[in-house]
């Protein structure tokens, strides 16, 4: 089993946050039961974190990870796959507060593929 680390990069002016992965590619290639942990590195603390995934392909249904296809996320906890193959995007909605602040971002469309390496 693996864990894949998302470094997800943020910063204070701009919403859309950007993500890295080891692999160095725009999409996570995994296995069944292999795991991804989440990083945020940017200003403030993080809280209240939402990943929300779904298919990119006809022949791939439901979410990949154990928990659903919408799913509260820790920064730093580990997150199973629960599929043997297919292909998903999914997207991270977060929080991070400064000096009583609150700024709102998003990170759009990574992809997961499961079953191709």
């Amino acid at each position: 089993m693996t864990n894949h680390n998302v470094q997800i990069n943020f910063v204070a002016d701009n919403p859309q946050a950007t993500w890295l992965d080891e692999q160095g590619s725009d999409r996570i290639k995994a296995r069944m039961g292999d795991t991804i942990t989440f990083s945020f590195h940017g200003p403030g603390q993080v809280g209240d974190a939402l990943m929300m995934s779904g298919p990119r392909r006809k022949d791939t249904t439901g979410a990949p990870f154990e928990g659903g296809g919408q799913i509260n996320i820790e920064p730093g906890s580990p997150y199973t796959i629960d599929k043997e193959k297919g292909l998903w995007g999914f997207s991270i909605m977060f929080k991070a507060s400064k000096d009583g602040v609150d700024k709102f971002y998003f990170l759009p469309d990574p992809e997961l593929e499961v079953g191709s390496n």
